[in-house]
């Protein structure tokens, strides 16, 4: 049985495409190892939303991202945050709005994605350098909406206490 490459980050592109994908390489779960005895299939995680998929690995272009800080792959990630950073500080009402929750040394960040009178579609993002997910919430799904806009209104409201006082520093 020949087992999977030891591959973690990694970024890929499909036969003929320009554009680069990033995410981490399941090395653990039965299909994927069977995916990989049989067809030689990757299973990737995206390295931001919650989805994966299955990649040639003889078909596509695969190359490993060497792990180190600062590497190509944590700079993709910290390009995509403050693009949804930027999407949530201007978002008019609640969906591209982005939040976390705090969990171990790190957070779950979350953005909601379809609004309904009572409830709130939202789904993870992978943000933290530990892919951290909230045990109520996991992957996303739909919450009670004045429960998540309770969070996002009390983290907007720290952000901007946060850079005011930010400011008054500055100009001290």
């Amino acid at each position: 049985m020949e087992k999977i490459p030891d591959l973690y980050q990694i970024k890929w592109r499909r036969s003929g495409s320009r554009k680069w994908n990033y995410g981490i390489v399941d090395r653990y779960r039965k299909e994927a190892n069977a995916e990989w005895e049989n067809r030689r299939m990757l299973l990737v995680e995206d390295a931001i939303t919650p989805k994966s998929e299955w990649v040639s690995y003889d078909r596509d272009e695969v190359i490993p991202i060497k792990c180190d800080s600062g590497n190509e792959f944590d700079q993709y990630v910290k390009a995509e945050f403050q693009k949804a950073q930027e999407t949530s500080k201007n978002a008019t009402g609640l969906i591209g709005k982005m939040f976390y929750v705090g969990v171990a040394d790190g957070s779950a960040h979350y953005v909601v994605v379809k609004e309904n009178k009572k409830t709130l579609k939202i789904e993870w993002r992978g943000f933290c350098l530990d892919r951290y997910i909230d045990a109520m919430m996991g992957y996303g799904g739909t919450f009670p909406k004045d429960r998540v806009e309770r969070l996002i209104r009390g983290q907007e409201g720290l952000a901007a206490i946060f850079a005011k006082a930010r400011a008054e520093k500055e100009s001290a």
